[in-house]
């Protein structure tokens, strides 16, 4: 008579809970890899589609240093300039003179206090900040949007930037509106300069200005307590192209 082998109940028992385990482990670090990825690629689709409208509104209007700025406290005059080279679906702007508090003359963005407004969180998602600078938002769903330091800023040249000339910082949500919201997840920031969005290597100095704190390694520390955490992801995702700084410490990599 020939012997059949089967399971018990509790070998078969055991065996699933051991997968499921593993299953619980390796599923969401699959998604999340993936995940990674496709931010990835939009982000750099982001990157490129700006440099290429720069490129177009430069051979256009001119030498971007002297693109009239003055009084664009808001930066709806260089949203105005700069969004006829994309393709557009909103554009969100400010009286460039108005000091009134959150309030721009578009619609869907999250609201706060009943009023329209963008808001974001930093990387370690311990702070919330929110933003009414003129915006304008794509047909593929990235949002644009340029912010002024200090106007005195403009033309600056730091020593680590070579011989390019800063204009102003940009920030880009690769989902539009859409949460998280998240400096280092869905939105990024980069310097901008005559030549386009500044990618480099960590800089030497550290403040809290905006073109130094989009390149510095600190600024992209998951742990990071300090400065402005999540500032520069955008500098590490273009040049190493991963995102694993949001599962460890990668400022020996920079």
């Amino acid at each position: 008579m020939k012997k059949t082998f089967c399971f018990t109940l509790a070998e078969v028992l055991v065996t699933l809970s051991i997968l499921g385990v593993v299953a619980a482990i390796v599923i969401p670090n699959v998604i999340n890899k993936i995940s990674d990825r496709v931010a990835i690629t939009q982000l750099k689709k982001a990157v490129s589609a700006f440099n290429e409208a720069f490129q177009k509104a430069v051979i256009i209007e001119g030498d971007p240093v002297k693109w009239d700025s003055s009084g664009d406290i808001w930066s709806s005059r260089r949203v105005s300039l700069l969004a006829p080279y994309f393709n557009v679906k909103k554009i969100c702007l400010k009286d460039p003179f108005s000091y009134a508090t959150y309030t721009l003359t578009c619609s869907g963005y999250p609201t706060i206090e009943g009023t329209e407004s963008y808001v974001f969180r930093n990387l370690n998602n311990t702070r919330k900040a929110q933003s009414v600078f003129a915006s304008f938002i794509t047909k593929d769903g990235i949002l644009y949007m340029p912010i002024n330091n200090s106007l005195k800023d403009k033309g600056f040249v730091h020593p680590d930037f070579q011989s390019e000339k800063y204009l102003f910082s940009l920030l880009i949500d690769i989902n539009g509106s859409k949460k998280p919201n998240r400096f280092g997840y869905d939105v990024f920031f980069f310097p901008v300069t005559d030549k386009g969005i500044l990618i480099k290597d960590n800089i030497s100095s550290l403040t809290y200005d905006n073109y130094y704190g989009v390149l510095h390694k600190a600024n992209c520390k998951y742990k990071e307590t300090r400065y402005n955490p999540g500032y520069s992801c955008g500098n590490y995702v273009i040049r190493h192209n991963n995102m694993d700084y949001k599962y460890r410490d990668v400022s020996s990599e920079w």
